[in-house]
């Protein structure tokens, strides 16, 4: 086990072979009933090869790299990514949820939308609203935009 682990070390980094390592345990728990957990050599050197390993940050949007999407992107190209842009941020969505997200699921208002979520990971539905106000950008202007754009009769009920 230490020599295969060994090898990986090479060819992975550390943070991936933790999950190699969780990977084995579990499957040889439930095929084998091993548990290499007791492997203290095993542990000992996972341990050391993570010891000064920095892991890599992920690239966060800021609220002005957002604001110049919104301004600066061009709506022929990014029109639809600028309202799952909106979507997402307003709502906190998954990938999965905004996928499934449904016409129907969307309702107008004068000055904001009310959204329903249906079948999230939580098996609830969950609501959220976006409001347009003098503060934001014209939110709601991006939304119908895209919603007008959309050919009416469409055989199935994706919003995205």
């Amino acid at each position: 086990m230490l020599a295969y682990i060994c090898y990986l070390s090479k060819i992975r980094k550390p943070s991936s072979l933790w999950s190699y390592y969780s990977m084995l345990k579990a499957t040889l728990k439930m095929n084998h009933n091993v548990d290499i957990a007791s492997y203290f050599g095993l542990f000992g050197f996972l341990k050391r090869k993570f010891d000064g390993y920095k892991t890599k940050k992920s690239k966060v949007f800021t609220k002005d790299n957002v604001e110049t999407f919104w301004y600066e992107a061009p709506d022929e190209i990014y029109l639809m990514i600028k309202v799952a842009l909106i979507f997402g941020l307003a709502g906190a969505c998954r990938r999965q949820e905004l996928a499934n997200l449904e016409k129907d699921d969307i309702q107008e208002f004068q000055t904001s939308l009310l959204i329903t979520l249906r079948d999230t990971n939580t098996k609830t539905n969950r609501m959220f609203s976006i409001v347009d106000d003098s503060k934001t950008p014209p939110l709601l202007s991006f939304y119908k935009k895209y919603a007008d754009l959309r050919p009416p009769n469409i055989e199935f009920g994706r919003f995205f």
